[in-house]
């Protein structure tokens, strides 16, 4: 016989052509291949899930990143809008409240 050939139809085709039942060693190689695949098999999607568990905690870490950065970008905002409107104020009273230099000159002009 072959040996154990690497497509999926390799176990069938142990048995296929045997008019008669399977030798002890045709079951045996039929299985060895069979449990061959199904071991190649869930060693790949072990290796996916893997890679797939790696990508997932960075793309989690990239995340808290940003939502830590954009936390940060929201109270500098905050705190500029804060100081924003604390000059506002200061202007609107200076603009409401004459200088000294100004009452004073004012005050030398009446008299």
């Amino acid at each position: 016989r072959p040996a154990v050939a690497s497509s999926s139809s390799a176990a069938f085709n142990y048995a296929a052509p045997l008019a008669t039942q399977p030798s002890v060693e045709d079951i045996r190689k039929a299985m060895e291949f069979v449990t061959s695949t199904v071991t190649s098999t869930i060693n790949e999607k072990d290796r996916e899930i893997d890679e797939l568990r790696r990508r997932l905690k960075e793309e989690k870490e990239q995340m808290e990143i940003y939502q830590d950065t954009m936390k940060y970008m929201q109270l500098a905002l905050d705190n500029s809008q804060s100081m924003n409107d604390k000059l506002k104020e200061e202007i609107k009273m200076l603009n409401t409240q004459p200088s000294a230099a100004s009452s004073e000159r004012n005050k030398k002009i009446r008299t």
